[in-house]
């Protein structure tokens, strides 16, 4: 049996159909109960009862770890309770029932900003610049300590028709003409479509050579902040923005926003992160999704949806 955490969440559904199609019995642990989901087993859990954990860790081969607090407005110690001690305790659970395999998800935001052009590998030295992706890190070093056979994907940003928080907000102030290039434009972005991560989250599930190491996933595209915009503008047929604005200031304003979808995704244009992924190449990911593909799927889905 394979158990995923965060089966509810928008990368947690699609595991767990893709699962299905391929003739698992899942278990869903989650924070609330999705009453779509009627081909799955699901518990309500919030990882802190730890005899409920240890009941139904019984039997379990696989865990797929995704549930977490993506909270960027938490302090350290909400995101240590939430994504640490929970991790703690679904670790010690599959100790205790002999769990095969521990597949942890976690960011790429674990590695900081980069000053160069060199791409982050998985050798490269980390330095979050948010409470969640140090949250993230806490979690791969109690992972990597604690015995268990685990392997720890670092995702770049997820994109796709299920993502509408953050990106609904860009493509609708590119409709609108509000958006602004973020410093210069020529920052490199991560981003990942959901297909080829749950491809990748697949691959490794059950695959000895992917039992105790540490991957990046991303969709290789190597693109610029500059690209993306001229993507999404084509796809929404609007004029690509011209106004330029000093990612440090738009970071510091976003901070007063109500909402932390702003603030996270200022913060993820204006970044530089460009990632390496011939680690994980090596045993067979190949991403398939072209950015212009998703983004056009993107602006598509998000029009019929009214929301943009």
């Amino acid at each position: 049996m394979i158990l995923v955490t965060g089966g509810n969440g928008r990368i947690g559904r699609e595991l767990v159909k893709s699962l299905l199609l391929r003739g698992q019995e899942v278990l869903v642990l989650d924070a609330r109960i999705d009453p779509r989901s009627d081909r799955v087993k699901q518990i309500q859990s919030d990882l802190t009862d730890l005899e409920k954990l240890d009941y139904f860790m019984q039997g379990v081969k696989i865990v797929y770890h995704l549930a977490a607090s993506i909270d960027y407005k938490a302090s350290k110690k909400e995101l240590y309770k939430k994504n640490v001690e929970t991790t703690k305790n679904l670790i010690n659970a599959a100790l205790k029932n002999n769990v095969q395999q521990f597949v942890f998800m976690s960011t790429t935001s674990v590695y900081g900003d980069s000053k160069t052009s060199e791409p982050f590998d998985e050798q490269s030295a980390t330095k979050p610049y948010s409470n969640y992706g140090w949250s993230k890190l806490q979690c791969e070093d109690l992972i990597a300590k604690s015995g268990i056979p685990y392997t720890i994907l670092r995702s770049s940003q997820v994109f796709g028709p299920q993502f509408e928080q953050g990106y609904a907000t860009v493509l609708k102030y590119l409709k609108q003409g509000k958006m602004k290039i973020l410093g210069k434009g020529d920052n490199a972005i991560p981003l990942v479509q959901i297909n080829d991560l749950i491809q990748a989250l697949l691959l490794v599930g059950g695959n000895p050579n992917a039992i105790n190491q540490l991957f990046n996933v991303d969709g290789g595209y190597n693109k610029t902040q500059m690209d993306f915009l001229t993507i999404a503008s084509n796809a929404l047929g609007v004029p690509l923005p011209k106004d330029h604005v000093n990612p440090g200031l738009a970071r510091f304003l976003s901070k007063f926003g109500a909402k932390s979808s702003l603030e996270e995704y200022v913060d993820k244009l204006s970044r530089n992160r460009p990632i390496y992924i011939e680690k994980i190449r090596g045993i067979g990911f190949q991403p398939k999704v072209g950015l212009e593909t998703g983004i056009k799927e993107v602006v598509s889905v998000f029009k019929g949806r009214g929301l943009i």
